[in-house]
């Protein structure tokens, strides 16, 4: 989840975007992350990388030994962005 979000956040900086700081307005409708009414291109980017993050936290099991993991005890082999 967490490496798919930085990817959604870096393909937002290319765009010119500030994802990280950006601020926007969200609404909530059956337990979902709404982005859908914002107009600013990059609000509505941070939005979608947040409500994807959302989705995937959603289905994905927790385990705190990994809450302050390094990334590189996660092998020499990272994935790309897709």
């Amino acid at each position: 989840c967490c490496f798919n979000h930085d990817c959604c956040y870096g393909k937002a900086e290319q765009a010119g975007c500030h994802p990280k700081i950006e601020s926007y307005h969200w609404e909530c409708e059956d337990n979902t992350p709404v982005c859908e009414s914002l107009e600013d291109k990059c609000q509505k980017m941070a939005c979608e990388c947040d409500r994807e993050a959302a989705k995937c936290f959603s289905k994905a099991p927790y385990h705190t030994k990994y809450l302050l993991w390094p990334d590189f005890m996660c092998g020499e082999i990272q994935p790309l962005c897709r």
